[in-house]
């Protein structure tokens, strides 16, 4: 299904969904440990686990301007973020981020930069506001344990990946939201397709 129609179905769907912000491009380097335990968590379905990111925004992914650090906890069905603003760095020297990220973690895992990723992120609301919706596209991966100096990407992916973001309370109203999209839920990992796709 191409993006104009998973739109389409949402801006007719009974919930009336309408755009809430711009488009804009998500940029992501992914911490791990050496032995990537964050990534074969994930692949096992381990019910509580943390994810270590650092996120800024523009078009050209060189540019760097107000990263942040986000920790995501990931608790079964649940989840949450720390979020640490952290110094400006250049994707040609990771060095002063990683030793950056390592205090900020206190996780007693070595942290280091494994994989940067961009795309597309659309974002979408209900009618009543309880539903937010993000759909991401054109979405790049660089492995930067290959590679550590990012030039440019080479790796593209042409998937567009749905998310519903709700709060807990609202869980029970789902059901009627979902019903109505022509849609399977699926676990989806931009960190672990990235990992998979570039080692």
């Amino acid at each position: 299904m191409s993006l104009a129609e998973v739109r389409h179905l949402l801006h007719v769907h009974v919930a009336s969904f309408s755009t809430l912000y711009p488009d804009r491009q998500i940029n992501n380097i992914y911490f791990d440990s050496p032995d990537l335990l964050t990534y074969r968590l994930n692949t096992a379905g381990v019910g509580y686990r943390k994810k270590y990111r650092v996120r800024w925004y523009g078009d050209d992914p060189r540019q760097v301007s107000n990263p942040q650090f986000e920790i995501k906890i990931k608790k079964n069905e649940l989840g949450e973020k720390q979020i640490f603003p952290v110094d400006s760095f250049s994707l040609t020297h990771l060095q002063p981020l990683t030793q950056q990220i390592n205090q900020l973690a206190k996780g007693g895992n070595l942290l280091l930069p494994v994989l940067l990723n961009s795309y597309k992120r659309s974002y979408l609301i209900s009618r009543d506001g309880r539903f937010r919706v993000t759909i991401d596209h054109h979405m790049h991966y660089h492995g930067l344990l290959r590679q550590a100096h990012f030039l440019r990407y080479t790796l593209g992916d042409p998937a567009i990946i749905l998310e519903m973001k709700y709060e807990a309370e609202d869980d029970e109203s789902l059901h009627a939201i979902t019903q109505n999209l022509p849609f399977r839920q699926s676990k989806h990992s931009k960190y672990v397709v990235g990992v998979e796709l570039t080692n």
